[in-house]
């Protein structure tokens, strides 16, 4: 049996269950928690035994016999991570040039729109406040030079970010 950390590509995508607890990889014991269950074949599931299979996608985080001592231990310890993960992520933000923020907002921006979800006016309003800062300092810091020695131009700045149905993209008649 694979770790149950990565996905599984063989088409084992059931958790057998068992007096309400599911089994560990390779059949090495019983656990109460999901992300700690094996995952099977549909076909092992022995009903006549007491052995069922629930789909990986329908199955409980918690089996229903799963102790509460070691739920909360599980979910606390999923929060700790998340709160790591954060920390990491707000450091490596920290870190990035006004530039490099721009790009990521652009690429968030993508990314919801790729996933087809509609943000919501505060999303916009912070992305957008975010983005004229990150701009207005790039500005204020560039080192830009055309070919004689002047300032490179600076393109015009947009009113709204792509893809908000503001004036600007939807009417076909604001700034491009």
């Amino acid at each position: 049996m694979t770790d149950t950390a990565q996905p599984v590509a063989d088409g084992r995508h059931f958790l057998l269950m068992k007096r309400g607890l599911y089994y560990r990889p390779e059949n090495c014991g019983y656990t109460g928690i999901k992300d700690h269950a094996g995952r099977y074949f549909a076909s092992d599931a022995t009903p006549d035994s007491g052995v069922t299979a629930v789909h990986e996608n329908e199955a409980p985080d918690f089996s229903p016999a799963c102790f509460d001592d070691l739920a909360r231990k599980h979910l606390q310890d999923q929060i700790t991570t998340r709160d790591q993960q954060i920390a990491e992520l707000r450091e490596t933000c920290r870190s990035l040039t006004d530039e490099e923020r721009v790009r990521v907002q652009i690429a968030l921006w993508s990314a919801l729109e790729g996933e087809g979800v509609r943000p919501t006016p505060d999303l916009v309003r912070v992305l957008r406040n975010e983005a004229e800062e990150a701009i207005l300092s790039a500005i204020r810091n560039r080192t830009d030079k055309g070919p004689s020695g002047e300032d490179a131009p600076i393109p015009a700045a947009r009113d709204c970010i792509p893809g908000t149905d503001c004036d600007c993209c939807t009417s076909g008649g604001g700034r491009p």
